[in-house]
């Protein structure tokens, strides 16, 4: 077996003292000098031209079935009975269209309100007994709280929310709602 020599190390290098680094001298910072002359006259600047306007595009909306008005209804009462018969729906727009007129005509009178139930209102021990019937379909801007005496409380237990009802009672006024007093259930 025959064993290759191995090359002889290189010889390393040794910085004597004859050979120092060189250091390069760092540039100092020339000051720029401005000489003044005559002023130019730049050109005015140019003109954009006038961007057409860009017709912006809604974002679509699905389309929702719009509901027909409800015609501010007459509300005359019934020559038979002398009560007038509405909808919370006529209700509402007789209010909308004219809140002191509707109030004028309505003050004082025997209503028949037909309506779907929002709310019952049944407590005993304070003597508080009332349905608040609502519009069909979209929120109504004015609902109709109907008061009751306390002899009527069993019957208000039995109803549901939603249920369709018929209320007869006198009209006293508005605020947040239509208020209807000394009401009853009709069958």
């Amino acid at each position: 077996m025959e064993r290759e020599a191995a090359p002889p190390p290189e010889p390393e290098t040794e910085a004597t003292e004859d050979e120092k680094p060189v250091n390069e001298p760092e540039s100092a910072p020339v000051a720029e000098v401005e000489v003044e002359s005559a002023p130019e006259t730049e050109p005015p600047p140019e003109a954009e031209p006038a961007k057409e306007p860009v017709a912006e595009t809604a974002p679509e909306v699905a389309a929702v079935p719009a509901q027909e008005p409800v015609a501010a209804p007459t509300l005359e009462p019934d020559t038979a009975t002398g009560t007038i018969n509405a909808t919370v729906e006529e209700l509402n727009a007789a209010f909308s269209s004219d809140k002191a007129g509707t109030n004028a005509k309505l003050l004082n009178k025997l209503l028949q309100v037909t309506g779907p139930v929002h709310k019952i209102v049944v407590k005993d021990n304070l003597d508080i007994f009332y349905i608040i019937l609502a519009g069909a379909g979209r929120p109504s801007t004015w609902q109709v709280r109907c008061t009751f005496s306390r002899e009527h409380s069993a019957h208000l237990s039995r109803l549901t929310e939603g249920q369709e009802q018929m209320v007869q009672g006198t009209y006293v006024g508005y605020e947040r709602n239509i208020i209807l007093k000394e009401c009853s259930l009709v069958q």
